[in-house]
């Protein structure tokens, strides 16, 4: 693009054309949904990204209209959208539903654009679509996870306190608790628990609540409590620790054992009041036989929890009730207390009902001893702990699901950051190529169409670095070999330039008048990836935009500030409130409706971060808004600049096989324009054929095609009689250079795009001077 071209116009008209069949490919290659339709629905343009979401084929959308996508309930939505367009309105972006072919609804994201013909009229409109059903079904699971859980925490026959286990403030507490103690719940809600004076005996310090965060579950006993009323209780407190959201709670299950306590003090005080409190309990009791494990007695509410009558327990064992897989821990661990090596049996472990079905029981048991220390019975209690154990239970499955939920939103928004980039890449390109298109005769002004190439061929640029910055999502920033000396009053009047269509074109003929003005002093050079700092100014500039509804002013300037160059984007528009201001940098935080994605700022925030620069936002509503933004001057020597690749100093016969007709003909034209002599193929089969006919110096050849692909194609090559080395080329160059990824029989990896320099450094690693 440094070479200025002859300024015959046919020349020039040449040069348009093929951008802009390398644009078409973009589009139509594109994994986003790029179609255009007429103001009838009828479809005009249908890509492999609409392929692939909608189930159409191109041959079958081209034969259709738009209303076939549209679910019955949407129909009156897109037509509202349709005349808004007509009417002159621009509409960005917004969230819908479509209908696949299979008869699947689809939640979609959609951009569109209007398009007009020579003389301004509203003919059709383009529109860029992405799947994000992903990331709305995650919504949709957290939100159903919470709600199973919550009404297990209402209904459950347990006291429950939810604490932050990072600073002990309680979060919730259930209604179980607050019938059982008497209090409201702003007796709780926002305390510490050592702050609740019912629980000094508990949690009487700070000191004593790190005992609860450090253990994943931990019980007391013996913890006296009084209502409301004053009336004194006794309770069993259990805590376990999960992990929810990246954080911590601590989940505390309050039980009242008032009666069993007293139950123990009866045993102690004489048989005739033990049996009539034993009767009449409300938990289930029971003595054993601690040499035969033979119940001796039970009591009503035993029968009640395990099914069973009085008659039928007494001709059991202990361990009959047991389920089949506890028997052997819980046979272990009543052998050590009988034996005296345990003070006392405490488990939770589960039993089976006469029915069959499962419970949980939490059981305590005592031994009683003779003068001489012999054991001559056990005492044991049983509670029915099923519906806690659910909780419990419920409250893991939620923990997985808000993990595995977490993955899907962070790859939805990894898609979301990736179409957006796209279309900001897309959008100069499209409407400098549909200015030329419309208006032929701009192509005699040799200098504008270069700027206009130039600008093409940049955005064209940045689109493929979209595609590589997926590697993005399993690394924080890009190596050292991506970032060079940037000057930023450079790339500062550059963007302004290329994004004139939105902030002058597109604001004018929706009736706004924007003007940009720049203050740019003399700065040094910053050390940066050039594509990402034009997105950043990009992005600032739309939003810029978009805060002028009614027209206004924006103002790019730079400045020294100290060791930093001081970057500031500011607007004459509607400004921000200040909890907006502060929210404004979280993703999909939008306050335009259906016409933001949420997303520009977010990638603004991080592009500074992976620049160790900062960013400060000062606004005032009806003021405008100032983003602030400090790089760090580049200091001691520069990052090395990749030197320029000569071509070979020998002509080589090159083959140049893809199933593509435009990257082989791109291919070919480096090709020849380093003087040597190529043929193509369009397939594998073909590509042998011509092997077996001809003499070669080398194949290059894609990776991806039908039947055959690259890596067989030089499988088969190996296995023939002259062996040809064999470039591979595909859009996952990048990745597989960064992991090592040499196939077999491949002599170097050539990333998609091609570009002259890409494909010098390829053949001069096969063919060294």
């Amino acid at each position: 693009m440094n070479q200025q071209p002859d300024s015959n116009p046919s020349q020039a008209r040449t040069a348009v054309q093929g951008n802009l069949r390398y644009t078409a490919t973009l589009v139509r290659d594109s994994n986003d949904a790029i179609m255009v339709q007429d103001f009838t629905g009828r479809i005009s343009t249908w890509n492999h990204g609409a392929e692939l979401m909608y189930g159409y084929s191109n041959a079958e959308a081209l034969q259709m209209t738009i209303w076939r996508l549209v679910p019955p309930g949407k129909v009156a939505g897109l037509k509202e959208i349709m005349r808004r367009l007509m009417a002159g309105e621009w509409i960005a972006s917004f969230a819908t539903q479509r209908m696949a072919k299979d008869g699947q609804i689809l939640d979609v994201w959609l951009t569109v654009t209007k398009l007009v013909d020579g003389d301004g009229r509203p003919i059709g409109i383009a529109s860029t679509g992405r799947d994000i059903t992903v990331a709305k079904l995650a919504t949709d699971l957290q939100l159903a996870s919470e709600l199973r859980y919550r009404r297990l925490f209402e209904t459950a026959e347990d006291g429950i306190l939810i604490l932050d286990a990072a600073t002990g403030l309680i979060v919730d507490v259930n209604p179980f608790l607050i019938d059982l103690l008497g209090y409201s719940r702003t007796m709780f809600l926002g305390k510490k628990l050592w702050e609740v004076g019912l629980f000094k005996d508990i949690a009487a310090n700070q000191a004593k609540f790190a005992e609860l965060q450090a253990h994943e579950h931990i019980r007391y006993e013996d913890l006296p409590l009084k209502t409301s009323d004053g009336r004194p209780i006794e309770v069993e407190f259990v805590s376990t620790v999960y992990e929810v959201n990246g954080g911590k709670v601590i989940q505390c299950n309050i039980r009242d054992i008032t009666l069993r306590k007293r139950m123990e003090a009866a045993l102690a005080k004489g048989k005739n009041e033990f049996s009539a409190m034993f009767e009449m309990a409300s938990i289930g009791m029971a003595q054993a036989d601690p040499q035969t494990g033979r119940w001796l007695r039970v009591n009503q509410k035993l029968c009640t929890i395990t099914g069973y009558t009085k008659a039928e327990l007494l001709q059991m064992r202990i361990a009959e009730l047991t389920h089949p897989d506890d028997r052997q821990p819980d046979a272990a661990a009543f052998q050590r207390v009988v034996r005296g090596e345990a003070p006392d049996y405490r488990m939770e472990k589960r039993y089976l009902r006469k029915d069959g079905t499962e419970i949980w029981v939490n059981v305590n048991m005592t031994v009683i001893r003779d003068a001489a220390g012999q054991p001559t019975r056990t005492m044991t209690t049983i509670e029915d702990i099923t519906a806690r154990k659910r909780v419990e239970e419920e409250l893991r499955q939620t923990q997985h699901q808000v993990i595995e939920q977490e993955k899907l939103r962070v790859l939805g928004q990894m898609a979301s950051g990736i179409a957006h980039d796209f279309n900001n890449a897309l959008a100069p390109i499209v409407g400098f190529s549909e200015l030329l298109l419309k208006h032929p005769e701009k192509l005699a002004d040799q200098q504008l169409v270069v700027k206009y190439l130039q600008h093409i061929n940049t955005c064209g640029t940045d689109a493929a670095r979209v595609v590589r910055q997926m590697r993005e999502f399993s690394r924080q920033r890009a190596t050292v070999e991506e970032y060079r000396p940037l000057d930023l009053n450079k790339l500062v009047r550059q963007t302004i330039e290329y994004t004139q269509q939105r902030w002058k074109d597109q604001a004018q003929a929706a009736g706004q008048t924007i003007q940009i003005v720049t203050d740019l002093l003399p700065v040094q050079q910053i050390t940066g990836e050039e594509s990402a700092i034009r997105e950043l100014l990009t992005n600032l500039i739309f939003n810029a935009v978009d805060a002028l509804p009614a027209g206004g002013k924006i103002t790019l300037g730079t400045m020294l500030d100290g060791q930093w160059v001081r970057l500031s984007v500011s607007d004459t528009g509607t400004g921000m409130t200040e909890e907006v201001r502060r929210r404004c940098l979280e993703p999909f935080f939008t306050t335009k409706g259906t016409e933001g994605s949420g997303l520009g700022l977010a990638m603004v925030q991080g592009i500074v971060q992976r620049h160790n620069g900062t960013l400060d936002i000062e606004s005032q509503v009806g003021q405008g808004t100032t983003f602030i933004i400090r790089l760090p001057l580049q200091h001691g020597a520069p990052p090395p600049v990749p030197l320029k690749v000569s071509a070979l100093s020998r002509s080589l016969h090159v083959l140049v096989v893809d199933d593509e007709p435009l990257v082989r003909a791109v291919a070919e034209a480096w090709l020849i324009e380093d003087k040597h002599t190529v043929e193509t193929a369009e397939n594998g089969a073909a590509a042998l054929r011509r092997l077996k006919h001809g003499q070669f110096d080398l194949v290059i050849t894609d990776k991806a095609m039908p039947e055959m692909n690259g890596e067989q194609l030089a499988a088969a090559i190996y296995e023939g009689e002259t062996i040809v080395p064999v470039i591979l080329m595909t859009g996952f160059g990048d990745l597989m250079k960064a992991a090592g990824e040499l196939p077999p029989h491949i002599s170097a990896i050539l990333s998609k795009p091609i570009t002259q320099v890409s494909l010098r450094a390829a053949l001069a690693k096969v063919f060294p001077s």
